[in-house]
């Protein structure tokens, strides 16, 4: 009878644990990009802020809102006493009316009974000057007889017929009257100067107004409108109005305050968009672009994550530290979020190479992880012929088997248990030993980012990866492919 000696048990669990299947999961490799994603913290900003200041100068009647109010863009604020302002402005209408009057006069002439009124004085110039004609004509034969009475006397004088005292008085007539010729002619001078200016007041009324008075009448017109527009619109910076849809987030006025010009009133902000404003370093400006999609987590509101959008890269760098300020807006249509909230913000990352990339627990380092090489596990399936000869050849390192099975030693405990339970069927648990065993392979590695590891060299697509339990494998490890 041939008998083989039972190994120690020690040698019996080694080799058990030799064969025992390791459970895996596996995934395929594929060809894809990864990118890093550039993280930083910033605060809360309004989309607009505004500070509101007086453009008029008054007492403040009446205050209509307080710090945390919602707007609408024209919503009265606050408004000042406007009194004197609105006397002023009256008495601008009151002389634009009293220009526009004379303008229309201007435009519309003299009326038929003025030209009617100037011909009859010229007319009746022209009588005075027929008269005053006729007149100087009487004076010049009034003067004519004086003279010859006067020579007429001086002979009779030197003759002494008449006394010195006629002739004198007759040669005093004869000076009388050259003296009123002298009068008759001024005055009819005076005359026909009068005809000729009520001649051409005539024409220039029958032409009507000129049009460069007309022209004075409008640029007058336009200086009294201008001026009264002018009060009108300052007399609206006495009604303070909101310029934008948004909340009060600080007001400095209260009612019988003293507003003066440029004093502030209020600030005012839009916050149903918020932007975050973030320095980022200088070496990740290459990884942001304008429209870059971003993740912002707000500590307030810890567990929710709302999303951003890159809307402006600031053009300079902060030579001392080496920054730019970057901004990323955000909807906040509910008004939950507040300015001046921390945001950490993370951007999506922008996408590398097309390359085959694993997870980073899939790849085995020897040494240091920044070394470019390191062992992967890629999954091999065992062909049945080559598993028949390993397990039911009949000698295996110069101990004999029996179909397989290993001789037991008559009078032992595991012989007797051996034939307590009969002998063993044939078949039984065919089939069911290991499929697949593990196999190293040194591969060149890449750019690792966020978890994942590119593979230069080593792998192809489509093959088998082991992703689970790499520090239990070794180089044939027997393994079963669990998990999806």
């Amino acid at each position: 009878v041939l008998l083989q000696l039972s190994p120690p048990a020690e040698a019996r669990r080694h080799r058990r644990r030799r064969r025992a299947v390791l459970p895996v999961q596996m995934q395929k490799a594929a060809v894809g990009r990864i990118g890093r994603g550039v993280t930083a913290t910033g605060t809360l900003y309004p989309m607009s802020e505004v500070k509101l200041m007086s453009r008029a100068e008054g007492q403040v009647e009446g205050v209509e809102v307080r710090e945390g109010d919602r707007l609408l863009k024209g919503q009265v604020l606050a408004t000042l006493d406007s009194t004197i302002h609105r006397i002023q402005l009256a008495l601008a209408e009151s002389q634009l009316a009293a220009v526009r009057a004379r303008l229309k006069k201007l435009k519309a002439g003299y009326r038929p009974q003025e030209i009617a009124a100037a011909a009859a004085g010229v007319a009746q110039t022209r009588a005075s000057l027929k008269r005053s004609e006729a007149e100087l004509a009487s004076a010049e034969a009034r003067l004519q007889e004086a003279e010859a009475n006067s020579r007429a006397l001086e002979s009779m004088f030197k003759r002494g017929v008449i006394s010195r005292q006629e002739w004198l008085k007759v040669s005093t007539a004869a000076l009388r009257a050259r003296a009123d010729i002298a009068e008759r002619k001024a005055r009819l001078a005076e005359d026909e100067a009068r005809i000729n200016v009520a001649e051409e007041g005539l024409k220039l009324k029958r032409l009507g107004s000129r049009v460069e008075d007309i022209e004075a009448a409008r640029a007058e017109e336009q200086q009294a409108l201008h001026r009264v527009r002018l009060l009108w619109t300052q007399l609206e910076y006495f009604e303070i109005l909101s310029p934008i849809s948004g909340i009060v987030i600080e007001r400095k006025v209260e009612p019988g305050d003293l507003a003066v010009n440029r004093a502030h009133l209020f600030t005012l902000a839009q916050v149903r968009k918020l932007r975050v404003r973030i320095r980022v370093s200088e070496l990740d400006l290459p990884r942001l672009r304008k429209g870059q999609n971003a993740r912002i987590e707000l500590d307030a509101y810890r567990g929710r994550k709302f999303r951003g959008k890159l809307t402006r890269i600031f053009p300079n760098v902060d030579p001392r530290s080496r920054q730019v300020i970057v901004e990323v807006e955000l909807d906040n249509a509910d008004l939950s979020l507040r300015p001046g909230l921390l945001a950490r913000v993370k951007f999506e990352a922008r996408m590398g190479r097309e390359v085959i990339n694993l997870p980073v627990h899939a790849v085995v380092w020897d040494g240091d992880q920044n070394s470019k090489w390191g062992h992967i596990f890629v999954v091999k399936k065992i062909a049945r012929r080559e598993k028949g000869k390993k397990d039911g050849s009949a000698e295996r390192n110069g101990r004999p088997r029996n179909n397989g099975r290993r001789v037991r030693k008559a009078g032992t405990a595991e012989a007797k248990e051996s034939a307590r339970r009969g002998p063993r069927r044939r078949g039984r648990g065919r089939g069911r030993g290991p499929k697949f065993v593990a196999v190293k392979r040194l591969v060149q590695l890449g750019e690792m980012v966020d978890g994942r590891i590119e593979i230069l060299k080593g792998l192809k697509v489509g093959e088998k990866v082991i992703v689970s339990a790499t520090g239990q494998l070794r180089d044939g490890k027997p393994i079963r492919i669990v998990g999806p």
